[in-house]
């Protein structure tokens, strides 16, 4: 959502164990990176910041334990995809 600086995310199939959430993390070339924010629900909207640049960027979903702030994903990315404009 382009006018509200924002981002949509439909979870469609992916199970969630107890305990976790899916963190969402923008890759860009040459970057480490950037935690978007975390959901466990079917569909999430998360606020992202005025200064991201999400042109040629993928976004990736890796489990993560909840409540846990992380700078970098502690396991391995579930999903990845180019982002999509609705």
């Amino acid at each position: 959502d382009a006018a509200q600086n924002a981002l949509i995310v439909r979870r469609l199939s992916a199970s969630i164990p107890a305990g976790s959430v899916l963190r969402l993390w923008l890759l860009t070339p040459n970057a480490a990176p950037r935690a978007l924010g975390a959901f466990a629900d079917e569909t999430t909207r998360l606020a992202l910041p005025r200064d991201l640049s999400l042109a040629g960027a993928t976004i990736a979903a890796s489990v993560e334990p909840s409540g846990a702030a992380l700078d970098a994903p502690s396991g391995p990315f579930v999903y990845e995809g180019k982002l999509v404009r609705e």
